[in-house]
């Protein structure tokens, strides 16, 4: 991987593929969790249309503007593989792109061979980093459309820095279709890089239709408890350190846009260059966007996570500087430099995923108790059932943010930790087109009529269940701990119960 010979195609296709594998034993693989919630839901809705029956609009307005869930629901159909197995096989494909594209970029920055793996490994290394205050990751740690659609965002960055333009806008393409959001942003970059001279003008950054949507147009308060459940769309409410990580990256491509080692390419600095003014233009965006009125409805649309770009070329780049000047052909070297960073990666994931496994894989049991009973509720509940659990079950303690509707295959009421986040897409389609900055979406009125029907959840008893059943159709629940609070309790665990709700 450090030699100084040029491998051959196979054998960079193998140590890609090697990487890729490795990834899950230093960064984990957990399916169902987090954003997967949303998305491994809308897989199994495709593949079965009798699922979640009760408000699939919770995860369809999300995937609406996608085509991935198809794309994996039809890769299922075509491999008649069970949906777990062919969830791992492009979750390896997509870190393998991702790993690919950064090969790709660090391939037209630098002449060395050591350089280019090292963008690869830093790259590998920190998979699982949080970018600022996004809520983002440079990888995730399951299957995201995300992932994808970077890896065919770095191959666009490539081409056009090769001035191959319509192989660049043919991988956009692909990435829109993919992930429109982060397609977005690629379009912008792969634009400001073939932006060459002076006076030939600076691509928009934001779509005209937004200028439409009226400033100063008052708030509701349904938007106001959707904006407080949404911290990391407004950059104003991030934290000191949470800046830091938007200066920091933007002031290091701007050093590294100055200087031209030994061995460093011309593209070096040219994507330096226009990677700070990317990360700058957006960073201004997301300001604008702070403010109260029909633009803060705006701040879904998350210019921050611009970030996630800004991000991978900074360690594309900063690896290959570090691969060339310090770690070069030895091999010791590059041990001591990376093993510590993988080991820091593996820590952080098992302390934030410390109730199960680190990596779960598609012929093994669950070991989360919580899992374990979504697991039972897949398997021995009707599938026309609707649920209630705790609204921030998500993140008790020992839960790992995994999300009920995709392993249990069941429908639920909305919870506070990832619907709100729909909720709030809703809010900018709805403005975008109606052309009206106070619109009330019929989903986020759905969402604060069944959120407010679980406040006080700890303290529910017998009728308040009752009510559940009467007021929405809910039939069994989910309840943390072992006290089955006067109902039918079918499963039980050391986390868990799950209960029917008997008839009045």
């Amino acid at each position: 991987m450090i030699s100084s010979r040029t491998g051959s195609p196979f054998r960079t296709l193998l140590c890609l593929g090697i990487l890729a594998a490795c990834s899950l034993l230093v960064h984990g693989y957990h399916p169902g969790a987090e954003d997967d919630a949303i998305y491994l839901a809308a897989v199994k809705k495709h593949l079965d249309p009798s699922l979640y029956p009760f408000h699939s609009g919770f995860f369809t307005q999300q995937t609406r503007f996608t085509l991935w869930d198809e794309f994996t629901a039809f890769c299922v159909r075509l491999s008649h593989l069970p949906v777990q197995w062919v969830i791992l096989v492009l979750y390896l494909l997509s870190i393998f792109g991702v790993l690919a594209g950064c090969l790709a970029m660090s391939r037209r920055c630098f002449s060395e061979r050591e350089a280019h793996w090292a963008s690869v490994m830093t790259i590998f290394s920190l998979l699982t980093l949080p970018v600022a205050g996004t809520a983002l990751q440079i990888a995730d740690f399951h299957l995201h459309p995300r992932s994808p659609a970077t890896a065919l965002i770095l191959m666009a960055l490539a081409q056009s820095l090769d001035r191959r333009f319509v192989q660049a806008a043919i991988l956009l393409a692909l990435a829109l279709a993919v992930h429109p959001l982060m397609a977005a942003f690629g379009a912008v970059l792969t634009a400001l890089l073939a932006w060459k001279g002076r006076g030939e003008g600076s691509p928009a950054v934001q779509a005209g239709s937004l200028a439409a949507i009226p400033p100063d147009a008052p708030d509701t308060p349904l938007w106001e408890v959707v904006r407080r459940n949404r911290r990391h769309h407004y950059v104003l409410q991030w934290t000191w350190y949470e800046w830091v990580g938007i200066v920091a990256p933007i002031g290091l491509l701007v050093v590294f846009s100055a200087f031209r080692p030994p061995g460093v390419l011309s593209s070096f600095a040219h994507l330096s260059r226009r990677t700070a003014l990317f990360g700058t233009l957006f960073t201004l965006s997301a300001l604008v966007l702070n403010f109260n009125g029909g633009l803060g409805r705006l701040g879904p649309l998350q210019p921050m996570r611009s970030l996630h770009l800004v991000y991978v070329v900074l360690f594309v780049l900063g690896g290959g500087l570090m691969g060339k000047a310090v770690l070069q052909r030895k091999a010791w070297r590059w041990f001591l430099f990376f093993l510590p960073l993988c080991l820091v990666m593996f820590l952080s994931q098992r302390s934030v995923f410390g109730g199960g496994d680190h990596v779960v894989f598609p012929w093994t049991s669950p070991s989360n108790p919580w899992v374990q009973a979504f697991e039972w509720v897949r398997l021995n509940t009707p599938p026309d059932a609707v649920f209630a659990l705790n609204p921030r079950y998500m993140k008790l303690p020992g839960q790992d943010f995994h999300g009920f509707r995709a392993l249990a295959e069941r429908s639920a009421l909305a919870d506070a930790v990832k619907d709100p986040g729909v909720v709030a897409e809703s809010f900018v389609a709805e403005s975008i087109r109606t052309q009206d900055a106070a619109p009330i979406p019929a989903l986020a009125v759905e969402w604060r009529r069944q959120t407010a029907a679980l406040e006080n959840w700890d303290t529910f008893e017998r009728e308040d269940f009752l009510l559940l059943k009467e007021g929405f159709g809910v039939s069994w629940v989910v309840l943390e701990g072992g006290d089955p609070k006067g109902l039918d309790c079918r499963y039980r665990n050391a986390a868990v119960s799950v209960c029917r709700i008997p008839d009045p």
